[in-house]
């Protein structure tokens, strides 16, 4: 970065949303007169599921990326607080700033110490009632609110209902009609409009341009023309509006004055090292334009609006094209170095601006992924058009300061790589400018990014895991882990096997089917025939359900004539007691010499099958086994 500039930091989910771009357009717009550059935090959407937990332990992944906050020099921090919906993250920014001394500006929201700036939507809407009732003087308007009883909604209709009785205008219920911010529903509300038997309106007042846009549509396709036999209007100032013809006239944030104002205060805390806090709500401004007539309507800037359009719709096309190729490339990888070396392969037609990507270089020797923040190794680095070598090792502390020596530009765009709330490094692309396509497009790398190290990593699990099966084989046959009768687990090796695989990770919520099988009438074999015979029939019966169960399970002889045996699977119903039953009693008929013994070698078979989960009762599993063991067995000797 230049020298002598200071840095801005932003915190939310869903950056890459329209009104967070707008305010991030504007707020560099003014940050470049103060020689101020921006650092966006992409908070992980997810701190949406842990809004009702006071532990805030849950929210792991998003806490990794706010801790970068104390690693850089910020002289201001903006976050939109509404879409943070974990007060303990909200909690952790603002003690972290409060140790740096730094002010937090609070967009939306209130958070205790903050300079809370929350939107003003009931004076940006009665200004634009005021404009259509005053300057256009219509005196049958209509309102298309949003939710019924709603807080959003209810404050519009009380600004519509202000100006029309300051200006001597009936409130006539029937002309306020609930569109729910939405278009079905607001169409639906606009045929009523049509339908009711007061005289049509000279404007329809919306509560959001997604109902405005709405509007004129069904209108026009009723014959109407737009705004020469009906005005409409929106509020809130979305892109699309813009695009729309005619052009909407609405209202939008006054994010020009919101961010003078942070950019005021953050300099007089510079200045005077005092934070004072205060409210300071942001205005909705009236943007006047062709669908209240004050604008001829016209198509211009239509050029413009398509190719843009195009080209974004085609950046897309071709990013997730290059993603999908590249999870594809990654399917059996088992190495995050090899990641690191397609990578340019596969991200080359985006080098035109700075773009960093880093993992915890733990995960190089280890794929066990630590807690908090480690060492980095880069896996992206991309500057003046040229991918550099990756591998390079960065101490956290040093991240952002390497980062800041290399890149000249204005924003920075912070996204974490992870997997629920495993946190494996981090993704940061640098711009001079920002839009909605640049944000999401970094979104997207990040998850595209964060899916293929979870495959290599699983993949590399697996790997060890297949290895570690094979040596805890040789383990068995020196630890005396075995039944030297069937071959099969004793009850110790059978508890060695299993419980491992129970507490692994990526296990949970798989299904776990347990099998107790009991020998019918060994004593009867044993007293009439001998021991010797009682041997033969339970290495039979042994050797059978090694033959059915194979390598898919962990089968044991638990003692006697009882055996176990332990099913890992990913789908319901994919084994039943009958079935088993049938297909180990084939087994059983297939013995060599069973067919000239003077006794049959049968079984009853018991199951049961649960998800797998971190606080699963085996025991209790095995014991439900055997009661449906029990039943079977009772069941046949009548």
């Amino acid at each position: 970065m230049k020298q002598g500039t200071k840095m801005i930091g932003i915190c939310g989910a869903y950056l890459f949303n329209q009104q967070p771009i707008q305010f991030i357009q504007a707020l560099r717009k003014e940050s470049q007169k103060y020689n101020y550059c921006i650092a966006t935090f992409c908070c992980n959407a997810d701190n949406y599921n842990y809004s009702d937990y006071s532990d805030n332990s849950e929210d792991t992944c998003n806490e990794q990326l706010i801790e970068l906050i104390r690693h850089v020099r910020f002289r201001a921090m903006v976050i939109f607080t509404e879409t943070i919906k974990n007060k303990n993250l909200l909690q952790l920014i603002m003690d972290i700033c409060n140790e740096n001394h730094v002010p937090v500006f609070s967009i939306d929201g209130e958070i205790e110490g903050a300079y809370n700036m929350k939107y003003d939507n009931s004076s940006g809407f009665e200004a634009m009632v005021r404009h259509i009732v005053e300057h256009h003087g219509c005196r049958r308007v209509n309102m298309l609110a949003g939710f019924k009883d709603n807080e959003f909604s209810d404050e519009r209709i009380r600004a519509y209902k202000k100006v029309l009785t300051e200006n001597g205008i009936p409130i006539e219920e029937e002309r306020i009609k609930y569109g729910d911010f939405w278009e079905l529903p607001a169409r639906k509300a606009v045929q009523e409009f049509l339908d009711s038997p007061l005289p049509l309106p000279e404007a329809i007042v919306c509560a959001n341009d997604s109902m405005a846009t709405t509007t004129c549509t069904k209108l026009s396709e009723e014959g109407f023309e737009i705004p020469k036999d009906i005005i409409v209007t929106g509020f809130d100032g979305i892109q699309s509006g813009q695009y729309f013809v005619p052009v909407l006239s609405t209202c939008q944030p006054d994010f020009k004055g919101a961010t003078a104002f942070i950019m005021a205060e953050s300099e007089k805390v510079r200045l005077t090292g005092k934070i004072t806090p205060l409210d300071h709500p942001i205005p909705y401004v009236p943007l006047i334009k062709q669908s209240c007539g004050c604008e001829p309507t016209s198509f211009h800037n239509l050029n413009h609006i398509v190719a843009s359009l195009y080209q974004n719709t085609g950046d897309a096309a071709w990013h997730n094209i290059a993603m999908n190729q590249l999870i594809t490339a990654n399917h059996r990888n088992t190495d995050i170095m090899e990641l690191a070396n397609m990578l340019p392969e596969h991200a080359r037609l985006w080098n035109d601006h700075f773009r960093f990507a880093c993992v915890k270089s733990s995960l190089l020797n280890s794929y066990e992924v630590p807690d908090g923040l480690t060492d980095m190794v880069t896996l992206l680095d991309v500057r003046d058009k040229n991918f550099r070598k990756p591998g390079k090792v960065l101490a956290l502390k040093d991240l952002i300061d390497y980062i800041s020596s290399k890149i000249d530009d204005d924003i920075l765009i912070i996204n974490i790589l992870c997997s629920g709330n495993t946190v494996y490094g981090y993704n940061i692309e640098g711009y001079e400018d920002i839009d909605e396509r640049k944000m999401q497009r970094c979104n997207d790398f990040s998850f595209f990014l964060s899916y293929c190290l979870n495959t290599i990593l699983y993949n590399a699990i697996h790997k060890e895991l297949t290895t570690g099966l094979i040596k805890a084989n040789l383990e068995i046959s020196t630890m005396a882990l075995q039944d030297s009768m069937t071959g099969l687990y004793n009850r110790q090796g059978f508890y060695k096997e299993i419980e491992p695989l129970l507490d692994m990770e990526y296990n949970l919520g798989k299904l776990l089917y347990i099998f107790s099988i009991d020998m019918n009438k060994l004593k009867y074999i044993n007293d009439t025939f001998g021991h010797a015979e009682g041997d033969f029939a339970i290495s039979t019966l042994g050797h059978a359900i090694q033959h059915v169960t194979g390598d898919l399970a962990i089968s044991a002889r638990f003692g006697g004539d009882e055996f176990i045996v332990a099913i890992i699977s990913d789908s319901e119903n994919a084994y039943t007691a009958s079935d088993f039953s049938t297909t180990l009693k084939g087994c059983i008929a297939m013995t060599e010499g069973l067919s000239e013994k003077p006794y049959p070698v049968e079984a009853s078979v018991g199951m049961i099958c649960l998800p797998i989960t971190h606080d699963m009762n085996l025991e209790n599993m095995i014991a439900i086994a055997d009661e449906a063991m029990y039943k079977m067995k009772r069941k046949s000797r009548k």
